[in-house]
């Protein structure tokens, strides 16, 4: 019996394409005719279909690592906003980025920022890249940038990737101390158009040990705009979703 998809995953998660090559040819086999099946762009009838196949594809291999009642609502409205820009900052499993591919804009651009070894997440492989470069459907446009979104060279290449078009949905995911998550409000907000969406993840209150902190800046920010979350259980100890609409003049008044 060969080795079934989500063994496959795992082995190309942590051993790469040599390792999978090692593994056997039946692996690598059956991990193309995965990747093949996103190539042919599938089609989604509903949110319910769109995320059943996000999770069980390829045994969690773009999975997006959210509550599905959080991650349901959140698509929701952004399928409501069709954005025509948006910057994801944190993809790892690329899962919440397949998601916005499919409730954006048909001619969207989309631009991905990850730290590679980022702590929360950990970044992706290497190889995952050809697999994300699939997600764009359409005329969408979609560009992959390595970095670490604090530095200031990721933020000038994501305003040269723009040329000066505004971002419609910010998704913060990335780094989840209460500076990490400020910085990248701070420095990437202004990106954003008035009334666009600033979208936050894991802002549910974590344990100690994981330092997580996500929820002590949306309890500040949240105070200073129109926003909202989506907490399916507030003990639930991961995850919850916040979101705002972005205003410059409220920005101003809170710097």
């Amino acid at each position: 019996m060969g080795v079934t998809i989500d063994k496959a995953s795992r082995i190309l998660e942590s051993r790469g394409f040599l390792g999978l090559i090692q593994h056997g040819k039946h692996s690598l086999a059956t991990t193309i005719s995965a990747y093949r099946m996103l190539r042919k762009q599938p089609q989604f009838h509903d949110v319910d279909s769109l995320l059943d196949f996000s999770g069980q594809f390829c045994g969690g291999l773009i999975s997006s690592m959210q509550v599905r009642s959080e991650i349901k609502s959140t698509l929701e409205m952004v399928s409501a906003l069709r954005p025509n820009t948006v910057l994801e900052i944190g993809t790892a499993r690329g899962g919440t980025l397949f998601l916005w591919t499919r409730v954006a804009a048909e001619d969207a651009h989309l631009i991905s920022l990850d730290l590679p070894g980022g702590k929360f997440g950990g970044g992706y492989a290497w190889w995952r890249s050809p697999v994300y470069r699939t997600f764009a459907t359409g005329k969408q446009r979609l560009h992959l940038l390595r970095g670490d979104s604090h530095n200031i060279n990721a933020l000038n290449r994501t305003k040269r990737l723009l040329h000066g078009r505004p971002v419609d949905l910010l998704f913060i995911d990335a780094g989840h101390t209460y500076d990490d998550v400020r910085s990248d409000f701070s420095m990437y907000s202004p990106l954003v158009r008035p009334n666009g969406l600033i979208v936050f993840h894991d802002i549910a209150i974590h344990p100690k040990e994981t330092d997580c902190e996500v929820h002590r800046f949306w309890s500040e920010v949240k105070q200073q705009y129109d926003s909202g979350e989506f907490i399916e259980d507030p003990n639930q100890g991961w995850a919850g979703v916040g979101y705002l609409r972005y205003h410059p003049q409220a920005a101003a008044q809170a710097s």
